[in-house]
This record gives structure tokens, sequence and C-alpha cells, in this order.
């Protein structure tokens, strides 16, 4: 099916946001978000830091990143896997802003994530523990089998 892992790292520095919100975008074939104006990823690391700076809450943890992969060959082409990665967001509405970048330098395609751990909504850090990520993995395999029904892929994705 598919692969969820997420980068245990304190990402606490004053230039977290910045590295990797670059990092996606330099390396990505496609890429979007969403509570984000994707105009340019400059634009995107001042969101996610004005958001912080509104609620008090520059310090900590700067922002979560996860990376989606296939565990064997991607049956997707990259409309769908773009589809993938925008329905993947959803998990995140209303509250948190996510940028994401499909990146197709390896034998597998794989999207990373990057989630701000402010809520923009009310202020509240982003608390997300293994039950979480549980529910998130349910959320992507539903994803990706609704994907194999509505482009009538036989092959696992």
């Amino acid at each position: 099916m598919g692969i969820l892992k997420v980068i245990d790292k304190a990402y606490d520095n004053v230039d977290a946001v910045e590295n990797l919100i670059f990092y996606i975008a330099e390396r990505s074939e496609i890429s979007g978000g969403w509570g984000i104006s994707m105009e340019s990823p400059e634009s995107i690391v001042a969101e996610f830091k004005a958001v912080k700076r509104f609620w008090n809450k520059s310090g900590g943890r700067q922002v979560k990143h996860f990376i989606f992969s296939w565990d064997g060959k991607c049956w997707l082409e990259l409309p769908q896997i773009q589809y993938m990665a925008a329905s993947l967001t959803l998990f995140f509405q209303p509250r948190f802003q996510v940028f994401w970048g499909v990146h197709l330098d390896t034998d597998n395609p794989h999207i990373h994530f990057a989630v701000n751990t402010v809520s923009f909504t009310d202020g509240k850090m982003m608390s997300f523990g293994p039950g979480d990520w549980i529910e998130f993995c349910q959320f992507k395999d539903m994803l990706l089998e609704e994907i194999r029904r509505k482009y009538r892929l036989k092959n696992r994705i």
C-alpha cells in the first residue's frame, strides 16, 4: 500500500521552517498546500511564521514533517499522486497550514509534507501522538483504496 515515515527531528531551530519548505519546494515536481498562498517558498515561510507570531507561539517545534512513499512500484501517474497529496491535507483541515511536494528523485515517488505546528484557527499547538498517526494511516489507506477504485487500477497502490 504505502509507507508513512514521520521525521522525528526537533525542528526547533529558528530556520527550521525555511529549511524544510525550501527543501521540499526545490526538489518538487509538483507542489500544493492548504491555508497558504503558494505564491513562493518565501511566502509560505512568511505565512507559517505569521500564524506563530499572531498567537505568540514562536518557540518549540516549528513544523511537523512526514513523508508518504510507496512500498513497491507506484502505479499512479503524476495527476493521481497530486490528488493523493492534496487529499491527505484534508486530515489537517481546517486548523493547520500544510505544504506538500512530490519528489521523483528516487526509485519510487514520494510526497513530503510540512505542517505548521500552530493552528491558525485557535492558536493551539499540534499534539500528534501515536493514536493520531494510526488514525492518519487509516485515512491514507481509505484514500488509496478510493484512488484504486476511481482509476480502476488492478494493481496494489
